[in-house]
Formats: C-alpha cells, sequence, structure tokens
C-alpha cells in the first residue's frame, strides 16, 4: 500500500506537469507566438530546462520559440532554435515529426533568401508526408509544404510557379474540417497569390484575393495578417499610380504593427517614401526614406549573421552523418581535402571574377560617365542600304539627336522610331540612316544605350540610387526589368547588381561622388 501511494505521489505530478506543459505549448503557438513572442519564449524555456518534459514536448518548445523569434525578425536565434527541434525530432523515429522537423529548417532557409536549400528540405518532407494517411493534421502540413515552396519561387520572382504552389495549397485546405488553422492557412495563401497577380499585372484578380484574406481574417479575428494585408494593398495602389491611396494603406500597416518584423516595416517605410515623393511630399518621403536606410541596414545585419548560423549548423550537420559512417575517418578525411580543393578553386575563380568586375566596372565608368554624355553612343557596322540625305539635313538630324540625348525623353517608356521621328521633325527612314551612320548598328541599340548611361550617370552622381531595387532603376529608365538587367549586362559587361556592388567598393569613387 505504501508503494502504490508513493508511486502515486511521483507519477500524478509527473502526468499533472505535462498536461500543463501541452496546454502552455497550445496556447503559445495558437495565440502568444503572435501576439506575445516574448512570453512564449520564456514559457518554451521553463519547458526545455524541466526534468519533468517529454523529448517531444521538449521538441516542440524549441518550435514554438523558433516562431516567435521569427516574429520578432530575430532571425539568428530562429534557426537555431529550429536546428535544436530537428536534433530532438531525428531521435523520436516518427515520419510525421521527421517531416515536421524538415519544415521548419527549410523555413528557416527560406526566411534568409538560400531558395535552393529550402527547396531540397521541403521535397524531402513531401515525400515523409505522401506516406502518411490523409488526416486533417498531414493535410494541413502538406498544404504548409506546397506554401513555403510558393514563397520560395516568389523569392526568386518566378510567380506563375509560385501561383501554381498556392492554388495547390488552397486545394488541400479544401479537404479539411474549417476551423481557425484552416483559415490562417488560406490567408497566407490567398495573400501571396494576390502577390503573385500583382507582379503578372493582373490587378483585378490581385484584389479579389486580397479581398478574400481580408474576409477570412475578420471571421476568425485574425489580427496578425492584416499589417501584411496593408502592405499588399498598398502595393496594388501605387502600381496603379493611386499613390495617396497608397499611403493610406502603408501608415494604416504601421499603425497595426504591435510585433517585431524589421523586413516588413521596412518595405511600408520604403512604399511610403516612394509614394510620397511621387505626391510632391518632399519632407515625408526624405523621412520615410532615412527609417527605410536604417531598418534596412538592421535587417541585412540581422540577416547576415542568420546565414553564417546557417551554414555552421548545416555543416555540423553534415559532420554527424559522416561521422555514422563505418569508415568515417577516412570519408572525413576525403571530404576536408575535397572542401579544401574546393574552396582554393573558388577562391582563384572569385579572385578572377573580381578582377574581371574590376575592369568591366573601369571601362563602363570610362566610357559611360567621364566622357561626354553625347559621345556614350559609338557608331556600329551596318548593312543598312544607303539613303540619299543633303548635308544640311543630316547636320540638322544629328544636332536634334544631341538635344534629344541631353533630354529626359531618353526615358520615356514608349518610345519608338516613329514617335522619336515626328518629335524630330524628320521621317523614319532619314532618322534610320543618320543612327546607323554615326550612333549605332540599330534604333533600339542606340536608345537601350542611352537609357544605361543615363542609369549609370544616375548611380555614379547620387548615391542614394544604389539602395534601390534594381525593379526600380529599370522601371527610372523607361525599360522592363526583365529586359533592363539583359541589356545592362550588353551595355557594361557586368549585371546591374555587381555593377552596384563595384561601384560600392569603389571607396575613391564614393568620395568623389559626394
Amino acid at each position: 500500500m505504501k508503494l502504490v501511494l508513493l508511486l502515486a505521489l511521483v507519477i500524478f505530478p509527473l502526468a499533472s506537469a505535462q498536461t500543463r506543459f501541452d496546454s502552455i505549448l497550445e496556447k503559445g503557438f495558437s495565440d502568444d507566438q503572435c501576439n506575445r513572442p516574448e512570453t512564449a519564449i520564456q514559457n518554451a524555456r521553463k519547458i526545455i530546462s524541466s526534468s519533468g518534459a517529454t523529448s517531444m514536448q521538449k521538441m516542440r518548445a524549441y518550435q514554438l520559440m523558433s516562431g516567435s523569434y521569427a516574429v520578432m525578425g530575430k532571425n539568428r536565434l530562429s534557426i537555431n532554435s529550429s536546428f535544436k527541434a530537428k536534433e530532438i525530432a531525428d531521435q523520436l523515429n516518427d515520419p510525421y515529426i521527421s517531416a515536421l522537423s524538415l519544415c521548419w529548417v527549410a523555413e528557416c532557409y527560406r526566411r534568409l533568401d538560400l531558395n535552393h536549400e529550402s527547396l531540397e528540405n521541403y521535397s524531402k518532407a513531401l515525400v515523409l508526408l505522401d506516406r502518411l494517411p490523409a488526416t486533417d493534421k498531414s493535410l494541413h502540413t502538406k498544404a504548409i509544404v506546397f506554401y513555403e515552396i510558393g514563397n520560395a519561387k516568389y523569392n526568386e520572382n518566378q510567380y506563375r510557379s509560385a501561383a501554381d504552389k498556392y492554388r495547390k495549397s488552397l486545394t488541400i485546405l479544401k479537404n479539411m474540417k474549417k476551423n481557425a488553422k484552416r483559415a490562417t492557412a488560406e490567408t497566407q495563401d490567398y495573400l501571396l497569390l494576390g502577390g503573385c497577380y500583382l507582379f503578372m499585372k493582373k490587378y483585378d484578380s490581385a484584389e479579389i484575393c486580397f479581398k478574400k484574406t481580408n474576409d477570412i481574417a475578420v471571421a476568425y479575428k485574425n489580427t496578425f495578417i492584416m499589417p501584411y494585408l496593408m502592405e499588399s494593398y498598398a502595393k496594388l495602389y501605387d502600381k496603379q499610380e493611386n499613390y495617396r491611396k497608397a499611403v493610406d494603406y502603408a501608415e494604416k500597416g504601421i499603425q497595426l504593427m504591435d510585433f517585431q518584423d524589421t523586413k516588413l516595416r521596412r518595405s511600408l517605410h520604403e512604399l511610403l517614401a516612394k509614394c510620397y515623393g511621387e505626391l510632391g511630399d518632399v519632407k515625408n518621403a526624405r523621412k520615410n526614406y532615412s527609417t527605410y536606410i536604417k531598418l534596412n541596414d538592421d535587417y541585412t545585419t540581422e540577416k547576415n549573421n542568420a546565414v553564417s548560423l546557417a551554414f555552421k549548423q548545416a555543416k555540423t550537420g553534415l559532420k554527424k552523418e559522416i561521422a555514422d559512417q563505418k569508415n568515417d575517418k577516412m570519408l572525413l578525411g576525403y571530404v576536408l581535402i575535397f572542401a579544401v580543393i574546393t574552396s582554393a578553386i573558388i577562391i582563384i575563380l572569385y579572385r578572377q571574377k573580381a578582377r574581371k568586375n574590376r575592369f568591366l566596372y573601369t571601362q563602363a565608368v570610362d566610357r559611360l560617365v567621364h566622357h561626354s554624355f553625347e559621345n556614350t553612343i559609338t557608331a556600329r557596322e551596318t548593312s543598312a542600304p544607303a539613303v540619299s540625305i543633303s548635308e544640311e539635313k543630316e547636320h540638322e538630324i544629328l544636332q536634334k539627336l544631341e538635344e534629344f540625348e541631353k533630354s529626359d525623353r531618353v526615358t520615356h517608356k514608349k518610345l519608338t522610331i516613329a514617335s522619336l521621328a515626328a518629335s524630330l521633325g524628320t521621317n523614319v527612314t532619314y532618322l534610320s540612316t543618320v543612327i546607323g551612320r554615326h550612333k549605332a548598328a540599330n534604333f533600339n541599340y542606340y536608345i537601350n544605350n542611352l537609357k544605361i548611361t543615363y542609369i549609370v550617370n544616375k548611380l555614379y552622381t547620387e548615391p542614394s540610387y544604389r539602395n534601390y531595387k534594381i525593379t526600380y532603376l529599370a522601371e527610372d529608365c523607361g525599360l522592363p526589368y526583365s529586359t533592363f538587367t539583359s541589356v545592362f549586362k550588353i551595355i557594361t559587361g557586368m549585371s546591374p547588381s555587381a555593377f552596384i556592388k563595384q561601384m560600392n567598393d569603389d571607396k575613391e569613387m564614393i568620395v568623389k561622388s559626394l
């Protein structure tokens, strides 16, 4: 009898503690993680340090910590917690838990824009999930995997592919019971699907998706999604050039943020700076742009630290796998030798590329900046048929072209040879012939060269331009993004991002431009 009472005194408090831990974790995932992340982290630490917690509970506590740190924008701590959760999950020998652990790590990689590593882990998770019965739990996880794969595609600007993944996720969710968990996943899918439509310039479809996001969020009182929805509406109205509405939604997004997300706050202030600028409100444009620059620096620092940790953790995992093999020492030796050789090759290739970029960059700056603007176009061999033009007429067209090259008309989006000929008071045949003889092989090369020259001069003389996105630079000179990147490389020999990096590295040039 005494033995039974003694066992009861030991087992009952232990079972009670475990029940309490489960309750804390459920509340943490459903509420605290988004609304009170600091509280969620404190509770998770108590569970992890408790001897009465099971391995499953400790694993979930690390997962809760990871999500809470992510909400706070602390990516380095988030990824560290995810890898600790994975260490415990790998010991439980459960296919569903193993799939979840792969998803946690993949999500961390995705948030750090390490899309290849992210997709690799999500693909492994899908293989495990496909083998499980179709329960609400497995269906929800599978839908989230497709959502996250969509995010990885979204980060790579593959918007059609991303949209397919979001629609696949929504299809899977329809097989679940209607509840808050399903609703949360649906709001995320519709919000990002709308974002895809936005980049594909299907503005009506984007607005429909944003309205569905809002309706579901209101019905289930999901306040966490609302700042992100306001950001999406602001982007929509910015694209439609309704800058006043865009400002209203961006300001509302900032007001609704009762949590820390540096990336979102940075995006909202960037939108405000641009839209206030379009509205002619210089004071507010400068104020928001200054905030954006500071937030961008904070986000970049935090992201770089987290990326470093991600690779360190991945390296640790690789070493552990190698140690489990029969010939671990030999394999480790081969891996280290391979790593040394690979590192040496990478360093050599990197230095060669750096020297090449420096050479191309110097050439481009010398040609496009240091030489006079009108001399940036050089004549090329042309097979155009000879056309008889009087010297007087040819000289007149050349003078008008020189005036055109110095004007802001070179950045017009819908500039054609016909429209330019009309504005210069001549015909297409004469203009094409003069351009072929004195400027470039054809009209397209001539105009594209002028547009890239315009952007390079802006980057050189206005340092703030180096912080703008490539999409903004493309729009500023009147070229589509896809065309801009290829044309920029043809003209300068480098990609826009590589050119800007080289320019920022050139301290002497920065001093001169300031």
